[in-house]
């Protein structure tokens, strides 16, 4: 309760703040360094969390996999620190890749394979497995944010992961 309570309004203002304030672009490179940094401890956050039906956490999931955001869109250009340039990783040891390495979102492939190795997309897929008889709201706002960065998203994770829980909601 205290962990829920805590994550709804202190921890979530400021994370919707500065991920779409249109000021992103005033920001020195070391407070878009904090920003990320911060976004990771809060990724892994979201993974742990995925079998909790916290609505207000998922919302924000939607915000910080959303490659529009202010701050995605303005460091698109960061390279990503787990899928370097030229490199030959299979799809099926990562989660995302950059799809253009001109503009290779990297910030944003780095968030969605942490969220990947701190077991996210396997917990997102057990709480699915898990529903009895889920709202439409619940299955839409889990989704989302999978939805937003799906060009991203290896074929490996989408049909490891993101397959099998459209076939469960199917049989509902």
């Amino acid at each position: 309760r205290l962990v829920r309570s805590s994550i709804r309004t202190p921890c979530l203002t400021p994370f919707i703040k500065v991920l779409t304030d249109s000021a992103v672009n005033s920001w020195t490179p070391e407070i878009q360094g904090y920003i990320f940094d911060n976004s990771v401890l809060l990724v892994k956050l979201m993974a742990m969390k995925m079998r909790s039906e916290n609505m207000a956490l998922l919302r924000l999931m939607a915000i910080v996999f959303n490659p529009t955001s202010k701050f995605h869109h303005y460091n698109a250009s960061q390279p990503s620190k787990t899928v370097p340039p030229s490199s030959q990783i299979p799809g099926a040891d990562i989660f995302a890749r950059p799809t253009d390495f001109r503009v290779p979102k990297g910030w944003l492939v780095d968030l969605i394979n942490n969220f990947g190795s701190d077991g996210g997309f396997q917990n997102l897929l057990d709480q699915f497995k898990a529903f009895a008889d889920p709202s439409l709201e619940l299955v839409s706002t889990y989704l989302k944010p999978f939805g937003l960065c799906i060009d991203l998203l290896t074929s490996s994770c989408v049909q490891t992961y993101l397959v099998p829980c459209t076939l469960i909601v199917t049989s509902y």
